[in-house]
C-alpha cells in the first residue's frame, strides 16, 4: 500500500500483515511492513521493478513516501492541494527508469487503455490513469490504476493534501507534500516537448519537486 525509501534502506508497508517476508526482508510492526537494505538491492535491474507503479507523496523524519497502485486500485487526492500533488505524481511517473513499461494518460478514450492484457506479466504495460474513474469502462477499470481529485471511494489509500501537509488515509502517516505549480509543470512540458520536426528523445528534465514554503526538504532517497 505504500514505501519509505530512507538512508537504511525501503520499507514496503502492506494491506494485509504477513510475517514471513522473503529472503533479504526483514518483517517489521508484525507483519504489517517489509524492510530491505540498499545494499540487498543493488542487484535488482531497474528495468523490472517490485512496484511499477509508485507515486511519491512527500517526505518525513523517516524519508520519502511513496503510493504504490496496482490494476483496479483508485487513489482519491483530495483537499485544497489535489491538483498540485497531481501533477506531481503525473511527472514522477514518467521519470522512472521503467516508465516506457507505463502508459502514463489523462484520456479515457485512449486506445491503449483499451489493449487486452497479456498473461505475461512480463510483456504487459501497466496503465496510470489520472482522472475520472467513472468515465473508464468497468473492463478497462479493472486492469487500470487510477488517481483522481474526485470524490470517490478509494481502493485502500486516501490523500488528504494542502500546502502545509499530505495524510495518507487511513494510515495517519503526515509526510510534507511533493506539489507542482501550473507553472512549473508548463516549464517541464516545454523542456521535454521534442523541436517540431523532430523525432521524440528521451527527456532530460522530468520532474520539479516543490516543498511545502516554511518547511524543510526530506531526506533525499
Amino acid at each position: 500500500r505504500a514505501i519509505c525509501v530512507s538512508p537504511s534502506g525501503v520499507t514496503f508497508w502492506l494491506t494485509e500483515p504477513r510475517a514471513d517476508a522473503p529472503d533479504g526482508f526483514v518483517a517489521l510492526c508484525g507483519g504489517t511492513a517489509w524492510h530491505v537494505d540498499h545494499a540487498a538491492l543493488g542487484h535488482e535491474e531497474t528495468s523490472s521493478p517490485y512496484v511499477p507503479i509508485a507515486l511519491p507523496v512527500g517526505d518525513d523524519e523517516e524519508g520519502t513516501w511513496m503510493v504504490a497502485l496496482g490494476p483496479g486500485d483508485v487513489l482519491p487526492l483530495l483537499g485544497e492541494s489535489a491538483p498540485a500533488l497531481a501533477r506531481s505524481a503525473r511527472a514522477a511517473a514518467n521519470a522512472w527508469a521503467w516508465s516506457d513499461t507505463v502508459l502514463v494518460t489523462d484520456d479515457p478514450d485512449d486506445p491503449e487503455l483499451r489493449t487486452p492484457g497479456t498473461a505475461d506479466p512480463l510483456g504487459a504495460r501497466h496503465r496510470l490513469f489520472f482522472g475520472d474513474p467513472g468515465s473508464l469502462s468497468p473492463q478497462v477499470a479493472r486492469q487500470t490504476a487510477v488517481v483522481t481529485t474526485a470524490t470517490v471511494a478509494a481502493s485502500d489509500l486516501t490523500v488528504l493534501v494542502d500546502r502545509q501537509g499530505a495524510t495518507l488515509h487511513p494510515m495517519g502517516r503526515v509526510v510534507r507534500p511533493h506539489l507542482q505549480s501550473v507553472e512549473t509543470a508548463r516549464q517541464i512540458q516545454e523542456l521535454v516537448a521534442p523541436p517540431e520536426g523532430r523525432d521524440p528523445e528521451p527527456p532530460v528534465v522530468t520532474a520539479v519537486l516543490e516543498p511545502a514554503p516554511g518547511v524543510r526538504e526530506g531526506t533525499a532517497a
